[in-house]
């Protein structure tokens, strides 16, 4: 095995070796490699801080979406039977929002909340932050510009969790699935094959002309 061989084996390791730990150290897991299931996992990881609040203020997943927000209109509310909880279980998230993050014009956040009856929220750094999941349904949710599935982060991508304006852990993606295509993007390929077969006529009309006059 080459030096360079090496080289690149070792720089592969230690990557996977990172997303790993990134990952371990997450407090919420996103899957969305299916975005008619889109999951949002508690990891079982304690909280980074104490920090004791009410289940009705926001946990903010900062920087998850990447979008112009002079063009961000937000897809509202999703609703989910499924719960993404406080390791007590007395904050429970089932609502998902989108954000305008003040610090970043080229990002988005996005907001979980929760529709139950207010209740006390008790982060911990001896206890696991987030417990249970959700699953959303994203596959017809659109910002003005496109579906939301183009701004998703890409796998291994991450970013901090606030809570009352304080970091309590980070969420990291462990699943991707695939951009949905513009209808820009859709009239170009057909544009493209139109051409493409136009030119075939011309050319095999021209072939045919060629074969009589000879």
């Amino acid at each position: 095995m080459t030096s360079t061989s090496l080289r690149t084996l070792f720089g592969l390791t230690l990557a996977l070796l990172g997303f790993a730990k990134a990952n371990a150290q997450a407090q919420i897991n996103i899957d969305w490699s299916n975005l008619s299931a889109v999951t949002f996992s508690g990891t079982g990881s304690n909280a980074l801080v104490n920090q004791t609040g009410s289940n009705l203020d926001t946990i903010i997943l900062v920087g998850f979406f990447s979008h112009d927000t002079d063009s961000n209109v937000g897809f509202g509310d999703f609703a989910n039977p499924a719960t993404l909880g406080d390791h007590n279980q007395q904050g429970t998230y089932n609502l998902l929002q989108v954000f305008d993050q003040i610090t970043s014009a080229s990002y988005v956040d996005l907001l979980i909340n929760s529709s139950a009856d207010e209740a006390t929220v008790d982060f911990s750094t001896s206890a696991a932050a987030f417990t249970g999941a959700s699953v959303w349904d994203l596959s017809s949710a659109t910002f003005t510009h496109g579906a939301v599935a183009n701004y998703l982060p890409a796998l291994g991508a991450s970013g901090n969790i606030l809570f009352r304006d304080q970091v309590i852990g980070t969420w990291t993606v462990t699943g991707q699935g695939s951009a949905v295509p513009e209808p820009s993007v859709y009239a170009l390929l057909f544009g493209c094959s139109a051409l493409g077969f136009i030119i075939w006529r011309r050319k095999h009309a021209l072939s045919a002309v060629r074969s009589r006059v000879l």
